[in-house]
């Protein structure tokens, strides 16, 4: 039986530890950066053993710009879920809509969101809860809830 709750979780900043660069938090630029912040293997496992889908779901503009390669971000999400029990990672690789490509995935929007639980996990919608995430006093999420 497929499980119907999930927990979605930004990577970023909740899954790995980001890389600090005059005082701005930026994303894993290599496996090698990609360092697992303390705690989250347990309590990844905790949810899992509660009977949640994992999902991550993490915006990652560089790929849109052309200073980071798909490639890249795909060899450390192959790294993390090595390590920790996730079920899927969805990205928005989109630049942005400052860069003129908005798209529906990018977070605070919930693009991800549907694809991710409704389309590719079979989990309903109607009763979902998400872990918020802060962007400009929005929370992620809160057109779907």
């Amino acid at each position: 039986m497929m499980p119907n709750k999930a927990v979605f979780l930004d990577r970023d900043g909740v899954i790995n530890r980001p890389i600090i660069v005059d005082g701005k938090p930026y994303p894993a630029r290599t496996v090698a950066d990609l360092e697992i912040l303390p705690g989250v293997n347990r309590a990844c496992s905790d949810l899992k053993s509660a009977g949640y889908v994992l999902i991550v779901v993490t915006n990652q503009p560089d790929v849109g710009r052309g200073t980071l390669k798909k490639e890249v971000v795909e060899a450390i999400h192959k790294t993390m879920m090595q390590h920790l029990p996730i079920d899927r990672v969805e990205v928005c690789y989109h630049a942005g809509g400052e860069l003129g490509e908005k798209c529906d995935c990018r977070k605070p929007k919930p693009g991800m969101l549907i694809n991710a639980a409704y389309l590719r996990q079979g989990i309903p919608g109607p009763k979902c809860a998400s872990q918020k995430y802060e962007l400009s006093r929005k929370s992620f999420g809160q057109d779907l809830c």
